[in-house]
């Protein structure tokens, strides 16, 4: 999540950070918004990245509206797990209100907990880290009730390699949007199941998991 030069208080990145999912979301009836969870007391992501930093301790930041966030990087910012963790938790509160009594259906995840602006979504709590695998179970859920057509959007390989596996429990018509820098991809998962075969597709993660490669 990227934090523009101007943004100098915490209350200001959540206002372009809800903006931003307004221009992102706007062709959308439903919205589900997944954050990896940073609270668990050992973290097998955290330690990788602790070593990542050379055994440094980061700075940790309390996340409010007025905590003033103009004179670091969001790398620096984000480099706590605890930090993560308020921050997420902050976001999802703050667009879970931006959301309320608007036509949308807008799902959040925070923590283990799920929140909707419309309906009970307390089937949808996990204990899950990443949110990886969450996504996917956002989106059986959304077919489930009814969705026709899916776009996932998510910077991770992962995801896409587990919507590809699961392909067949999904919509016909899903798309995984992926994006570097100003460079935007849209993929359609239908062709690239056809050409991989069912076998090879349910082998996908697997293979990932042993090369490691994106």
């Amino acid at each position: 999540m990227g934090k523009p030069p101007w943004i100098k208080t915490c209350a200001q990145w959540a206002d372009h950070f809800t903006a931003t999912l307004d221009s992102k979301t706007k062709v959308y009836s439903e919205i589900h918004l997944v954050f990896d969870r940073y609270d668990l007391p050992s973290s097998l992501k955290e330690a990788t990245w602790e070593r990542c930093q050379g055994g440094k301790p980061p700075t940790t930041y309390h996340v409010e509206d007025n905590t003033p966030v103009g004179k670091v990087s969001a790398k620096q910012f984000l480099s706590s797990a605890s930090t993560k963790d308020e921050l997420t938790v902050y976001l999802a509160n703050k667009a879970l209100q931006h959301f309320q009594g608007k036509p949308k259906v807008f799902i959040v995840t925070s923590r283990q907990d799920v929140h909707s602006n419309c309906m009970d979504v307390q089937h949808l709590r996990s204990l899950q880290e990443e949110a990886d695998t969450h996504i996917i179970l956002h989106s059986l859920d959304a077919v489930r009730r009814g969705a026709t057509k899916l776009c996932i959007e998510s910077p991770d390989t992962d995801v896409f390699v587990l919507a590809i596996r699961r392909y067949h429990q999904l919509c016909k018509d899903t798309y995984f949007i992926t994006a570097v820098g100003n460079k935007k991809r849209i993929i359609s998962l239908e062709p690239v199941v056809h050409t991989l075969g069912k076998g090879m597709a349910a082998a996908l993660p697997g293979f990932h998991a042993f090369s490691g490669a994106d």
